[in-house]
């Protein structure tokens, strides 16, 4: 079996200069292995996105 290594979590902010910090959108992400070929969709209306 291969095995599956994730590393930490990335987050970026991108109205960060636009707002006051408690006004920040959050975007945060899991780093996946290049060879994952799916995703599955487990939580009802939480985006899973591969880019």
């Amino acid at each position: 079996l291969p095995t599956f290594k994730v590393s930490g979590l990335r987050a970026c902010y991108p109205d960060a200069h636009l707002v006051p910090m408690e006004e920040w959108t959050h975007i945060i992400g899991l780093p996946i292995p290049e060879d994952t070929t799916s995703l599955p969709q487990k939580v009802p209306g939480a985006e899973v996105n591969s880019s």
